[in-house]
């Protein structure tokens, strides 16, 4: 919006009233704006967030061994070793990484 005001030479908040004005602001809940990252077991599909399949049963296996009694190190080495790719495709799954998604679906 900065750069915007500095091209055309106004102000911000005119540069936000007309944004807004126009029905082009960001709203909160959009299913097509979403900042970040999606969660592990989503993706995008014609501009909505649906299930991920492959990426569930991962994280039903999670779920299993963490049931079972498996600590989140030992799920991380598990899904390094069958070679299992992250979300954002670091080389490398880890335990707090592990932890958030199990904590996400309220997983212990």
């Amino acid at each position: 919006m900065n750069q915007i005001a500095k091209e055309i030479g106004c102000s911000r908040s005119t540069i936000g009233k007309s944004i807004t004005s126009y029905g082009l602001s960001r709203k909160l809940g959009s299913p097509r704006l979403r900042s970040g990252q999606l969660a592990f077991g989503e993706r995008y599909i014609k501009g909505r967030v649906v299930v991920h399949k492959e990426e569930s049963l991962i994280i039903d296996k999670m779920k299993s061994m963490r049931n079972q009694g498996a600590s989140y190190g030992e799920i991380s080495s598990w899904l390094n070793e069958k070679g299992v790719r992250t979300k954002n495709r670091v080389k490398r799954w880890d335990r707090p990484t592990v932890y958030k998604i199990l904590q996400r679906l309220n997983c212990q």
